[in-house]
């Protein structure tokens, strides 16, 4: 065994067991495949559409869910699959982000059992604020009470952003 082998197969039992990450996106994540890697377009052959609805803290009055829908399937004449979908989080009464698009995977049979995808996305993205809801740190007195309304002034205005 080489020992640029061994240094690596050390390091990953070293760093394996403290290795940590988060999700960016807090959907469902085998639920958002075309959304998260357009290659997954056309994957399950014939036409899916995926459904997902979460609601996160329910009964706390938080107002977090999140809304996906999609839809892809396999198309001979393209040699690969299309999709679509379209995304809603709701991040209490602050913020809400929309992101919907079309997606194309090609599907190339490198060899007898052995094939590469590729995929690529149009889409957009669509972030929107509304802080009439938000308590600023100068809306709050000495004693914890809220007084209303705060000198803070936010930009509501939403910004949408396209993405190729």
């Amino acid at each position: 065994m080489k020992r640029a082998t061994r240094v690596i197969l050390l390091v990953l039992i070293v760093f394996g067991e403290t290795a940590q990450s988060q999700e960016t996106w807090y959907g469902p994540g085998y639920q958002t495949m075309v959304m998260n890697n357009p290659a997954f377009a056309g994957t399950e052959y014939d036409g899916i559409m995926r459904l997902s609805y979460m609601n996160f803290y329910p009964g706390n009055n938080y107002n977090f869910h999140s809304f996906y829908i999609s839809y892809d399937s396999y198309m001979e004449s393209l040699h690969g699959g299309a999709g679509m979908f379209l995304a809603s989080d709701h991040t209490g009464n602050i913020m809400n982000d929309l992101r919907g698009g079309l997606t194309y995977s090609y599907f190339l049979q490198a060899g007898r059992d052995f094939y590469l995808n590729g995929g690529l996305s149009a889409s957009f993205f669509r972030r929107g604020f509304s802080f009439r809801d938000a308590v600023f740190p100068d809306q709050i007195d000495a004693m914890g009470r809220i007084t209303l309304p705060g000198n803070d002034l936010a930009d509501s205005q939403s910004r949408t952003v396209f993405d190729v």
